[in-house]
C-alpha cells in the first residue's frame, strides 16, 4: 500500500509565503529528502524557472512581482539566476535538457516569442504578451478615459481602431 503524505501550512501568511512553503514541503515530497536547502531550491525553481527569469526579469524586484515571490525569495532566486546564466555562458551557451524543455513550454510559436505572462486588453479584448499593461495602446483609448465616456463611444473608438490598425 502506497503512503498518503500530507502537507500542513498556516493560512494566515501572506500568500508568497504560503506559496514558497508549499512548494518547499511539495520537494522533500518529490526529491524523498529532508535536505532544507535542496527543499528551498527545488521551490525557488519551481516558482521561479531560471529560464523564466532570464526573459522576464531585469532585477529582484521584477522576480519578486512577476512570479509572486517575497523579496527575500526573489533575491535569493535572483541571485542563483545570475549563477545559472553565468554557468550557461561559461559552457558555450548551451542550455541543460531541463531548460531547453522549460523554453519549448514557455515559447509560443504563434506571437514567436517566449511568453511568461499573458492577459486581455481590458478595452477591446486584444491579447496583450510579456507586460503588465492592461491596456493594448492599438485601440487608443485614455489611459483614463473619462466618465463621459459612454459603452458606445468606446465601442466606436475600439472599432475604429481596430479597422485601422488591424486585429
Amino acid at each position: 500500500m502506497r503512503e498518503t503524505k500530507s502537507i500542513f501550512y498556516n493560512d494566515e501568511k501572506p500568500e508568497t509565503r504560503i506559496r514558497f512553503s508549499l512548494m518547499h514541503e511539495l520537494g522533500h515530497i518529490l526529491l524523498d529528502s529532508e535536505d532544507e536547502f535542496a527543499a528551498n531550491v527545488f521551490a525557488s525553481n519551481i516558482l521561479a524557472p531560471r529560464i523564466a527569469i532570464q526573459y522576464s526579469s531585469k532585477n529582484y524586484k521584477d522576480v519578486m512581482n512577476l512570479f509572486g515571490l517575497s523579496e527575500e525569495a526573489a533575491n535569493i532566486a535572483f541571485n542563483d539566476y545570475k549563477r545559472w546564466r553565468l554557468y550557461i555562458v561559461n559552457h558555450n551557451n548551451k542550455m541543460s535538457v531541463n531548460d531547453q524543455a522549460l523554453y519549448q513550454h514557455f515559447y509560443n510559436a504563434k506571437v514567436q516569442k517566449f511568453v511568461y505572462k499573458s492577459n486581455e486588453c481590458i478595452f477591446c479584448g486584444r491579447k496583450l504578451y510579456n507586460t503588465f499593461d492592461r491596456e493594448c495602446g492599438v485601440c487608443m483609448l485614455p489611459r483614463y478615459a473619462p466618465q463621459s465616456y459612454s459603452e458606445l463611444d468606446r465601442q466606436l473608438i475600439v472599432a475604429e481602431n481596430t479597422w485601422l490598425y488591424g486585429e
